[in-house]
Order: C-alpha cells, then structure tokens, then sequence
C-alpha cells in the first residue's frame, strides 16, 4: 500500500512539473527561488497583514513580482494631498469617473479621495516613484494618485481597457489590475 501510494506521488508530482514546464513556467526551480527571494524582501519590508496575504495570493497564482516593486513600496504612508490642481480639473475628474463610484456626489468623491490618501491602513498597497504617489485598495479596485502633493486622480481601473490599450499598442495583456500596477504603473 505504501509503496502504490509512494509511485502515485511520484507520477502526480512529475505530472505537475512537466505540465507547469509545458505552460511555460520556465524552471520550476528558478520560480521556487524567486518566490522565496520575494519573500524575504517582503518581510525585511515589514510587509504583513491584509496585504501581505494579498500579495502572497498574487505570487501563487503567477504574477511575477520583481523585487525592485517591493522596495518601492511604502508601508502605512500618508500623504496631505485634500484637493485637486483647481476646481476644473476636480469636476473634470468626477465627470470622467464619477459613474465608477455609485451613489457618490462630487463631494463624496473628493472625501474618499482624501480618505485614501491620509489612509495607514495595512492593506493600501503605496508605491512612490518619480511620477508621484500611487494608492491602490485591491479590496475596492480604488487608484489614487498623487501628484506634486495635490490629488490627480481618483478611479477604478478596468482590466478591460487597460488591456485594449496595450493591445493597440502591440504589448501583452495583463492577468489582472494588481499584474498592470505591478509592471506599468509601479515600475516607473
């Protein structure tokens, strides 16, 4: 009995890294080394909570995380950014993605924009980069950006378009939101 229940795990553990190889996942190996290098660097980060179980579900299912995003990442940042450039670019913002927030007033809007950006919540995913100051709430689908201390934006970022404009400009597609914040917006 031992002995079938040993042949069978050999066979299932073969079957699994010939068809991980044949997906295309490259050396097992190598993946199981850059996933445990991750790792360390997401614990030297401090990194913990809602969002380090965020990520880690993010490591399982493929997303390749290189660890140049984790250094960037800022742990419970705030930021004192509570208005847009001018009222025009604000009503031009919640114009654009007002029908994204249901039941939100242009106010409402600016509020959780506010919220998000005066946020130390564990589970906002901050990045900081020359561009300015990036705050995704993967619960909610929520980006925030902050440019130059003020708020640039607040939306919900649609995998949809964000792959039909790659698509157009002959790039790959992404696997999800947190995939094309990793490698577009974060890697900047």
């Amino acid at each position: 009995m031992r002995a079938l229940i040993l042949i069978s795990f050999i066979l299932l553990t073969s079957f699994n890294i010939f068809a991980a190889k044949k997906k295309g996942c490259g050396n097992i190996d190598e993946k199981i080394a850059q996933a445990r290098k991750l790792q360390g660097a997401l614990s030297q980060k401090g990194v913990r909570g809602e969002l380090r179980n965020f990520l880690n579900k993010q490591i399982d299912s493929g997303v390749d995380i290189d660890e140049s995003f984790v250094q960037k990442m800022a742990l419970s940042h705030t930021t004192q950014a509570k208005y847009f450039k001018n009222y025009k670019v604000y009503a031009e913002h919640f114009k654009k993605h007002g029908k994204e927030f249901p039941g939100y007033s242009q106010k409402d809007y600016l509020k959780r924009a506010q919220e998000i950006a005066s946020s130390r919540a564990e589970n906002i995913l901050t990045i900081k980069n020359s561009n300015g100051i990036f705050k995704y709430v993967p619960e909610t689908n929520e980006l925030l950006i902050v440019e130059k201390g003020l708020i640039g934006t607040l939306y919900k970022p649609s995998l949809e378009v964000i792959n039909n404009e790659f698509k157009s400009k002959a790039l790959p597609r992404f696997g999800s939101v947190f995939e094309w914040f990793v490698k577009a917006k974060a890697a900047k």
